[in-house]
């Protein structure tokens, strides 16, 4: 799953392997799908989604559950400048909230710091680390299948790996979806929980 080139550089496939070998909650799944083309020589992608029951499936590229992700290894042999690196990795979450999460000002703050914590916890070491937090709002009017009221958080960051051992990324990055879930930690029952919408 590179953009196009034939040979993939052993560094690079080291790394791909990393991602695929992630251990993550059994209430997400984890799987490959199409990374994005022409953002580097080589990249990779894989999506999570949250699942609520047992059902298996593939994990589509385009979700509409109520918390699921991307996060995409792109690689450039000469390096570039604005990674500070030769490996980038590119993280979208996306997640429903119920209306009393949304309307928290200090939310944008608080889900940045999901993402800090699960990379500091895994003591990974990175580079460049820049992003946006974004709540909204949507409103339905007329004959529109769904609530009337839906709030939505979706984080965008990205950061350089020192190395290609990357698997720890991959699964701060699935605690993040996690968190952004409104899910307890592992090994706690949520009794109420702030939920979804």
């Amino acid at each position: 799953m590179t953009s196009g080139l034939q040979a993939e550089p052993a560094v690079f496939r080291v790394a791909v392997d990393a991602m695929n070998s992630a251990s993550v909650r059994r209430e997400i799944e984890l799987g490959p799908i199409r990374p994005p083309q022409r953002l580097a020589p080589y990249s990779y992608a894989v999506g999570a989604e949250v699942r609520h029951d047992d059902a298996a499936a593939p994990v589509p590229a385009q979700s509409e559950g109520d918390a699921f992700g991307r996060l995409i290894l792109l690689y450039d042999p000469q390096g570039d400048d604005a990674w500070n690196g030769t490996f980038r990795l590119v993280s979208y979450v996306q997640a429903d909230l119920d209306s009393a999460v949304a309307s928290d000002p200090l939310l944008p703050e608080v889900a940045w710091s999901w993402l800090q914590e699960a990379l500091q916890q895994r003591g990974v070491v990175i580079n460049s680390l820049g992003g946006t937090v974004t709540s909204t709002t949507s409103v339905r009017y007329g004959d529109i299948a769904g609530p009337p009221r839906a709030h939505q958080l979706e984080m965008r960051a990205s950061w350089t790996p020192d190395q290609a051992a990357i698997t720890a990324h991959v699964e701060a990055f699935c605690e993040l979806l996690a968190q952004a879930a409104g899910m307890p930690p592992e090994g706690v029952t949520d009794l109420g929980g702030r939920g979804r919408s």
